[in-house]
């Protein structure tokens, strides 16, 4: 019985990597398990995503695959997709729930792997799925980082130069705009917490406005000072 419930769990693996939908069904119907660990303690789904297989990642996934299951590595699924550059793959992983955030044994999120390997599309996939820009691997590099140091270093390289140099360049650029952003939305918080305060108290003096009562100018200027 055990070397049935083997033979099943390597051809579940085989299966998997090859993007064979059909036999995957058929060892699933059979009761091989989905959760069955392969070299590195990877499991189908992480072996699909790695590979880029889409239709075998969906059935994985619809079958019951654990989404945010962790290799020897500690890395996720949406990992080995954003390693791969598989846009497809990660966006099937987030349907069902992927951690979008998930840190392997180096601290490295999906986005800081997409960034790394300059998959401009998947980094902003991640993004809009609400992975954390700011987060910091084990040596305190955020995706933006990563991504203006492979630029650097693409600057120097003799392969794909302008494309390779170009796409590390847009993707620190589309980081860079998220972290204004974020920075811009907290500001803005913060003015408006101050200017419910100002609002609420109006003996509040604001020596640059003239008026009997505090205006809203005023005090949404008074507001963006008092955030600093």
């Amino acid at each position: 019985m055990e070397h049935h419930w083997a033979d099943l769990s390597a051809e579940l693996l085989h299966a998997a990597a090859h993007d064979e939908t059909q036999r995957l069904q058929s060892l699933i119907a059979s009761g091989a398990s989905l959760d069955v660990k392969g070299w590195l303690r990877n499991r189908p789904l992480h072996i699909a995503c790695a590979r880029g297989k889409l239709s075998a990642v969906e059935l994985l996934l619809r079958s019951g695959a654990r989404v945010n299951a962790v290799n020897a590595g500690r890395a996720t699924p949406l990992h080995e997709a954003a390693v791969r550059g598989a846009s497809s793959c990660a966006e099937a992983c987030v349907m069902f729930g992927a951690d979008c955030s998930a840190a392997d044994r180096f601290g490295s999120t999906p986005l800081h792997a997409a960034a790394r390997h300059g998959h401009l599309e998947l980094v902003r996939l991640l993004l809009s799925a609400g992975s954390d820009h700011t987060a910091r691997d084990e040596l305190g590099m955020s995706p933006r980082q990563l991504a203006k140091q492979q630029a650097r270093a693409s600057r120097h390289s003799g392969v794909n130069l302008k494309s390779s140099v170009a796409v590390f360049s847009e993707i620190a650029r589309v980081l860079a705009e998220e972290n204004l952003e974020t920075t811009a939305a907290s500001l803005l918080l913060r003015a408006l917490q101050v200017c419910a305060t100002v609002r609420l108290r109006p003996s509040v003096s604001i020596p640059f406005c003239t008026g009997s009562r505090p205006c809203m100018p005023c005090v949404l200027a008074f507001a963006f000072a008092r955030s600093d």
